[in-house]
């Protein structure tokens, strides 16, 4: 296996460099940087829009419908959420195993930041004990 010149203890990715140092290497030449930040929004934007689609746009607890408040949720007993974030990772890693699972109804669902964390007390969300 070749090493980096930048890092002789990383692999090699191209151009004698460590993957971390090709990837800012990379980013330095020209634009990129600026391009790179504006496409990884759009993409955060375009994949948050077809989750917020798939999962029908709107809290199912209180029926929030704000998108900068909804939240995708792990279903079923509480540590599920946590034993899934692990393999999968959170925030949008958890969105885009979502995606890849075809946005499965019995695994996800949207609910709003406050319902996100009501689920987690004891007594249970507000609004379930409201209702």
């Amino acid at each position: 296996m070749r090493m980096a010149e930048c890092h002789p203890d990383k692999k090699h990715r191209a151009k004698g460099f460590c993957e971390a140092c090709y990837k800012k290497a990379w980013l330095d030449t020209g634009n990129k940087r600026q391009e790179h930040r504006e496409r990884t929004k759009r993409f955060y934007y375009m994949y948050k829009q077809e989750l917020l689609d798939a999962y029908g746009n709107k809290c199912e607890c209180c029926g929030e419908t704000e998108s900068v408040f909804l939240e995708l949720e792990h279903k079923g007993p509480l540590g599920t959420g946590q034993r899934h974030r692990e393999a999968t990772g959170s925030g949008f890693a958890c969105w885009l195993a979502a995606r890849r699972e075809g946005y499965p109804k019995d695994k996800y669902t949207l609910l709003c930041a406050n319902c996100q964390r009501g689920v987690l007390r004891p007594e249970g969300c507000p609004h379930k004990r409201i209702n």
